[in-house]
């Protein structure tokens, strides 16, 4: 089989040696805004990758990962883009949903449906996540308050 994207393998299900299918323990979708750094989005899923499976193949076995966007392509700080694999859906997926900023001076191009998205994770009680400016996207949005 020919890959598509290459995120076949991020994407299929894991069994046990009894065939059973295995569920992750946790289950944590990434809002990207633009403009966001790439340092702290490399550290933190770099970290949940290695903790992902009991070997080193980056198999999400345990812990799965979405990155939630809008766009086709979505800019780093560096100009570097990167390919959406979802679009903000049902926050329900997710048992964290982190907020991932950069350049301060690109908030306001952050969308309507992020801001809905993230409302509508509050609303439900998923546990929210902002790193460098996405704390400032959470508070913009009514979450994070005095």
């Amino acid at each position: 089989m020919i890959s598509k994207n290459g995120l076949e393998k991020y994407n299929k299900n894991f069994h046990d040696l009894d065939g059973r299918l295995i569920q992750p323990d946790l289950r944590i979708g990434f809002v990207l805004i633009p403009g966001f750094t790439i340092l702290p989005l490399a550290g933190f899923m770099d970290t949940l990758r290695h903790a992902a499976d009991a070997a080193d193949h980056s198999h999400q076995v345990y812990c799965k990962l979405k990155m939630a966007l809008r766009w086709n392509r979505f800019p780093f700080s560096c100009g570097v883009t990167i390919l959406p694999w979802v679009v903000y859906g049902d926050p329900t997926e997710f048992d964290y949903i982190v907020v991932f900023g950069g350049q301060t001076d690109l908030m306001r191009f952050v969308s309507r449906q992020i801001y809905e998205f993230l409302t509508k994770a509050e609303e439900l009680n998923i546990s929210l996540v902002g790193l460098c400016v996405g704390v400032f996207v959470l508070a913009e949005a009514g979450i994070v308050t005095n």
